[in-house]
């Protein structure tokens, strides 16, 4: 008997949304922004400027950080789709660890966030949450 966590992506943004089972696991644990699109493009987070200059489409740059996202465990959901957990104990607490990333004309928007979430109480239900129920720090704006 399992129950599933469900997180709908109701934003207008690209999520990236990794579960964490351990308490330790906070914030700390999402790749700083800045260190996020620096990684994406093999440079120090001294270089991102320096780096992204010789990628002038912010294609490119989504593009790549979805790369890394992927790569590090991230499961990308686009806007109006949700993201189902695996099977999971009865009510077990957890973290959802959420990225958003959307491309705004020449720049890209990143926000980080966690929240707390819960598996469904009874076997096979679903405990639904939504992008916008998570608390973000403040918004990372990459012009190119």
């Amino acid at each position: 008997m399992g129950s599933y966590t469900s997180v709908m992506n109701n934003t207008n943004a690209t999520m990236y949304i990794k579960y964490t089972y351990a308490f330790g696991a906070k914030l700390g644990a999402l790749p700083h922004i800045s260190n996020l699109i620096a990684d994406a493009f093999g440079a120090s987070s001294a270089d991102v400027i320096g780096a992204t200059s010789h990628a002038t489409d912010s294609r490119i740059i989504a593009s790549r950080i979805d790369e890394k996202l992927r790569k590090d465990g991230f499961s990308c959901i686009l806007p109006g789709y949700s993201h189902v957990s695996q099977k999971l104990p009865l009510s077990l607490v957890h973290r959802a660890n959420i990225i958003l990333v959307q491309r705004r004309n020449e720049a890209i928007a990143v926000r980080r966030g966690t929240m707390t979430v819960w598996s469904g109480p009874t076997g096979a239900s679903t405990r639904r949450y939504t992008a916008n129920d998570c608390r973000y720090e403040l918004e990372t704006v990459l012009s190119v």
